[in-house]
């Protein structure tokens, strides 16, 4: 078996006041949630998030920290500062993650579809012609492929189309919150017009679930995604 060292998939962890600050604003989303009425967030819910970041010696977020909210959670990398995310709402299998800087991410089954509020600009859709291809991508084989389908903004680009090459990579090894574990990587490398670009997914083995990945959201940048709570159906 293979192990990568694991500077190669990315964590950028090292910023450890930059993840202080994340989890921060993870709570300012809480607070709307709970004034707007958009979620069943709870008022002794809501003290306990606050209770998780009131040590401002904290340097990082902890794994103690993410098991003691009950919501799902997600880490987003790439901008110009960490951002912790929660899970706002599912609708139909597409789950809407928010930041408490007004950002939201739009992901299925771990697979990017859109975003809004980011620095720079959106992708306003993605879609793929087979999305079923990432329902299970320990069946993915050398050579698959799918077909892509952009919409940027600012710039009114919609329907660039873009081809996904898939490639199996080794099983690597990733540390998510402290703990060791051992993932299998599928690369896809996109080309298009203006996109010459590489898309990685970590999966878990055992259920096939996308528990970190690098994804392409616009020409020239792409944002790491790192599962620290997992959505779990019939409840966060």
């Amino acid at each position: 078996m293979q192990h990568a060292p694991v500077h190669e998939v990315g964590l950028g962890l090292s910023d450890r006041a930059a993840w202080s600050r994340a989890f921060g604003y993870a709570c300012l989303v809480f607070a709307a949630l709970l004034m707007t009425g958009c979620s069943t967030l709870t008022r002794s819910s809501f003290d306990q998030v606050r209770l998780a970041i009131a040590d401002r010696r904290a340097h990082a977020v902890s794994a103690d920290q993410v098991a003691a909210l009950r919501y799902a959670q997600i880490a987003v990398e790439g901008m110009e500062r960490p951002v912790v995310m929660v899970l706002g709402n599912v609708d139909d299998g597409r789950q809407a993650w928010y930041s408490g800087d007004r950002r939201i991410v739009f992901l299925r089954n771990g697979l990017l579809t859109g975003t809004a509020g980011m620095p720079g600009g959106d992708a306003a859709g993605i879609t793929v012609d087979n999305p079923a291809v990432f329902d299970d991508l320990r069946e993915v084989g050398d050579g698959t492929r799918v077909q892509r389908s952009y919409d940027w903004m600012p710039g009114y680009r919609y329907g660039v189309q873009v081809r996904g090459d898939m490639r199996r990579g080794p099983m690597v090894q990733v540390e998510i919150l402290g703990q060791n574990r051992t993932l299998l990587r599928i690369d896809e490398r996109l080309s298009g017009p203006g996109v010459d670009a590489l898309n990685n997914y970590y999966v878990d083995p055992q259920d096939g679930a996308i528990v970190k990945s690098r994804q392409l959201v616009r020409p020239g940048k792409s944002l790491e995604f790192t599962v620290l709570k997992p959505y779990r159906e019939g409840g966060q």
